[in-house]
């Protein structure tokens, strides 16, 4: 009985027909002896010839649409020849006068046995290009694109601070100039009033000398000796009291430098003048990295906490607590004032419209929209069985709420735990909570989204453990981030709130070590601000007004009767190192 063996189209190719009956076109065999292309029924009768019956026949699987029915393969060294061997010493196809010539005392294998080592091979290949390097180098594709969106941020970012620079510099100037202007103008005011006066006095004096020059004339051509005597006598004693002497009074020249007028000079007022808002000024030092900050507000609330701070525009915010009863509505000009309040417990919220804020609740699975005009609130979304825990609306007024299933750290092992992206018409268009089977959260607590659709989430692990899980747009893991221990931390990290800037810059609070953490978009430390340095104790809540300002609610100290206080800081970030 012959024996069968498999071997690959793409390197054995076949005729359109059977080489022995030449009319099937259904070919599946090759006898190797005989270098044949067999059908079946002449595989069959081949198979039992008393000549051939011992014959090797390969099967060649596929159909005629799938085969390239054209020649054998020829030898790349002998053209004349077709390849029937494998060389394992040179790893190339072989002819009959390649074994005999050039191949002498190599090892050889049948075309077909190698041809499946090949397959696996190839199948091994093809397995990491797909499930390695073809993912990693999209992730570097990914990487370089946010790199050219960043890159164009950073410069557009850069543009516009030049902008605004050279803006309070023309300011500056123009203000200078025109107090240079001023000046002149009274240095010239007071000068024409000397000269006037002066001249005033000089034009008496000359009145006075016409008068004696008269009065002489008339004497000396009246030749009347008692005349003359009086005109002596009486113009002596007017002359004796005119002071001739009396000139142009000396008027200091106004005096003006070019240095008047240095811009580096005059803006140095103004940058002197950014730090007189409250406060000392800080510096911190992480990685090379050097940030200055200041207190530039402060307001004793009735809190114990701030859970959150709700930016608005104009310098006006949202404050509440989970723990109060009201949220309070507060501006920064010069300091922190109160302007109002509402009857509404807040756990987070989100500005949705000009007069409406969306609000979670504590243990309560519905969001509310509540009016900022009069308090009054309704209902927004049902999340039941879920309870939302953070909220956050980005630009394009997408809506992502982290919400979890059941009570807090207090969860089944098949509690749902995920952030939900809802449409500004509440529709969701995606959710996150697993990568593959394992788990994103523990207890996704608050979110933001960054300019690149990456959303940030703090997930708390117990309450005063956790991390930060930032994810892209598709649901895709980016990095973890569990603190660092290049930093003093008393404590493990202890993350509650977090902000992203207009660069990609990610912001957390760290209230049991009373930090800031600033990473860039990567998830690579950048700098950390203690706040024990600037009086702030207990950083909580987060909400960014602009490049430089930041609100921060904080938590009343532990064991302590008095209040979480609220601040604003003013930092120099836009200065920090580019990414």
């Amino acid at each position: 009985m012959a024996k069968s063996y498999r071997c690959i189209s793409s390197l054995i190719e076949c005729p359109p027909v059977c080489n022995l009956c030449e009319t099937s076109v259904s070919v599946h065999s090759r006898c190797l002896e005989c270098q044949e292309f067999l059908c079946e029924n002449c595989r069959k009768v081949h198979s039992k010839g008393k000549a051939t019956k011992s014959h090797k026949i390969i099967q060649i699987y596929g159909n005629r649409d799938a085969l390239p029915f054209t020649k054998f393969i020829k030898c790349t060294d002998h053209e004349k020849s077709d390849v029937i061997m494998y060389c394992q010493n040179c790893e190339s196809l072989v002819c009959s006068e390649c074994i005999a010539i050039t191949h002498s005392g190599h090892l050889f294998q049948q075309i077909d046995s190698v041809y499946n080592v090949k397959v696996e091979e190839l199948e091994m290949r093809l397995a990491g290009i797909e499930n390695d390097s073809l993912k990693e180098i999209s992730l570097h594709i990914k990487r370089t694109k946010f790199k050219k969106r960043h890159k164009k941020s950073e410069i557009e970012f850069l543009k516009e601070r030049i902008i605004q620079l050279t803006e309070v510099q023309k300011k500056v100037l123009e203000k200078r100039r025109d107090c240079i202007l001023n000046d002149l103008d009274d240095h010239f005011n007071t000068s024409e009033k000397i000269l006037n006066e002066t001249e005033m006095d000089l034009n008496l004096i000359k009145t006075e000398l016409k008068d004696c020059q008269q009065i002489i004339y008339k004497s000396l051509s009246s030749c009347e000796r008692i005349g003359v005597i009086r005109s002596a006598n009486s113009t002596k004693e007017k002359l004796d009291k005119i002071d001739v002497s009396k000139g142009v009074p000396a008027i200091e020249s106004p005096s003006f430098e070019k240095s008047d007028l240095d811009a580096d000079i005059c803006l140095g007022v103004v940058s002197f003048s950014l730090n007189m808002n409250g406060g000392d000024t800080v510096s911190e030092t992480t990685n090379g990295v050097k940030v200055e900050t200041s207190v530039a507000g402060v307001l004793d609330t009735d809190y114990r906490f701030i859970s959150s701070v709700c930016q608005l525009s104009g310098g006006y915010s949202w404050t509440g607590s989970s723990s109060g009863d009201t949220i309070m509505l507060v501006h920064h000009n010069d300091d922190l004032q109160k302007v109002s309040e509402l009857n509404v417990t807040a756990d987070d919220m989100a500005h949705l419209a000009a007069d409406n804020i969306l609000v979670t609740c504590p243990d309560d699975p519905i969001i509310q929209t509540v009016s900022t005009i009069d308090g009054s609130s309704q209902t927004f979304l049902d999340v039941s069985p879920l309870y939302p825990t953070g909220i956050h609306i980005n630009g394009n007024k997408d809506i992502l709420v982290s919400m979890v299933e059941g009570h807090r750290y207090s969860f089944k092992v098949d509690s749902q735990r995920k952030v939900v992206r809802y449409s500004s018409d509440k529709n969701i268009k995606s959710e996150y909570q697993f990568a593959g089977t394992k788990r994103l959260f523990t207890y996704p607590y608050k979110l933001c989204e960054n300019t690149n659709s990456d959303v940030c989430v703090v997930d708390k692990s117990g309450a005063f453990t956790g991390r930060l899980v930032m994810l892209d747009q598709s649901g895709s893991l980016r990095f973890t981030y569990n603190g660092t221990s290049s930093m003093d931390q008393k404590s493990t990290f202890d993350p509650r709130d977090v902000v992203c800037d207009s660069l990609g810059r990610v912001i957390i609070s760290d209230c049991g070590n009373h930090t800031l953490h600033i990473l860039d978009h990567d998830g690579d430390i950048i700098c950390h601000i203690n706040t024990i340095k600037l009086g702030i104790k207990y950083p909580w809540s987060l909400s960014l007004e602009s490049y430089v300002k930041l609100w921060i609610g904080c938590k009343a100290e532990p064991e302590k009767s008095d209040t979480a206080k609220l601040y604003v800081i003013e930092t120099d970030i836009d200065q920090m190192c580019i990414i």
